[in-house]
């Protein structure tokens, strides 16, 4: 709410900032938590927590960005 407020955007819902502005801190805080909890969010499947690349690779790539950062450092310093 205090983004659209701030940005003077139209906001899909202005009932939040018109409770605040009417009513007060306290009425727009009751009303907030008389709303219903936002849905969870969807489970994870295990694909989804699974890397991009084997551990052994991102060790590897841990160390290519390594030495490319450190020549890079190496170089400005020349």
């Amino acid at each position: 709410m205090r983004t659209h407020a701030v940005q003077r955007r139209a906001p899909a819902s202005r009932e939040g900032l018109v409770v605040l502005l009417r009513q007060g801190v306290a009425a727009w805080m009751e009303a907030w938590s008389r709303l219903p909890s936002p849905p969870a969010p969807p489970m994870q499947t295990e694909r989804q927590h699974l890397s991009p690349l084997p551990d052994e690779a991102s060790a590897e790539v841990v160390r290519v960005l390594a030495a490319m950062t450190l020549s890079h450092i190496q170089e400005v310093r020349a």
